[in-house]
């Protein structure tokens, strides 16, 4: 969360990893219990830092992963992989 808070410009790349890592996180093995909560708090403060950066200009890529971080952070799984699954054109 470090790396997205300080950058000047939203890294797509980023965003869309820490939403695969969560989606597939279930299928995987759990979280250590000694990293659980700082884990899940981060995943938690996603929207505030995405609300609060002072990049404003997002493409199509930093859409997409930052929809997809909102999501997963208030619980929505199903629509955090439908963002990052489909593009804008097939949204339409």
């Amino acid at each position: 969360m470090e790396f997205i808070r300080t950058q000047a410009k939203l890294d797509w790349n980023a965003l869309t990893l820490i939403a695969v890592i969560e989606l597939e996180r279930p299928k995987n093995l759990a979280v250590p219990a000694e990293l659980s909560d700082r884990y899940f708090e981060s995943i938690a403060s996603l929207p505030k830092i995405l609300a609060e950066h002072p990049d404003k200009r997002w493409n199509d890529l930093v859409m997409q992963g930052a929809a997809a971080c909102i999501a997963l952070a208030r619980g929505q799984r199903e629509f955090a992989r439908v963002y990052l699954d489909l593009d804008v054109r097939q949204g339409l």
